[in-house]
């Protein structure tokens, strides 16, 4: 097998590292239920909150893990269906679960503060910040193969037979 420097290797790598980048938000979320201490002086509605949480983290994991095979199986392999399912997993899973939350209440900063904030201390516009650049490297990563997916060139043997 011989690889081949282009535009689907490059997606492939973009997806792989944006990916693995959401997996520390995803074991965050999967903790959330194993403090028993701290869950037991919790009322019934946070309970069943921090167990919802612990369904997301795992369902988070699972979709990651079918990002990176799909991404290695079928997008090396130029499959348009993979092209798809990526498509669908970064607009119907990281968009709605990782940007559209900022969208929620109003933005009462501007941007060269909320730059500031997200690099000087950790919180809460850092969080945001790094969502935000984690689905643009998504949207890039979809961007780069388009030509190689949807327009592809006949091959010239199969144009001489």
């Amino acid at each position: 097998m011989r690889i081949r420097a282009d535009s689907v290797l490059a997606s492939s790598v973009l997806f792989t590292i944006a990916l693995l980048c959401l997996i520390p938000a995803a074991l965050w979320n999967l903790q959330a239920v194993y403090d028993k201490v701290l869950i037991s002086k919790l009322d019934a509605g946070f309970r069943a909150q921090a167990l919802t949480a612990n369904y997301l983290g795992f369902a988070c994991l699972a979709i990651i893990l079918i990002g990176v095979i799909v991404i290695w199986t079928g997008y090396v392999n130029r499959s348009r269906s993979s092209w798809l399912v990526m498509f669908v997993l970064a607009w119907v899973w990281a968009f709605p679960l990782f940007v559209l939350p900022l969208f929620r209440g109003k933005i009462v900063v501007t941007f060269s503060e909320w730059l500031r904030d997200a690099v000087s201390e950790p919180g809460l516009a850092r969080t945001l910040t790094e969502s935000v650049l984690i689905f643009l490297l998504m949207v890039i990563a979809l961007t780069l193969p388009i030509r190689a997916f949807f327009f592809r060139r006949k091959s010239t043997e199969t144009q001489r037979s």
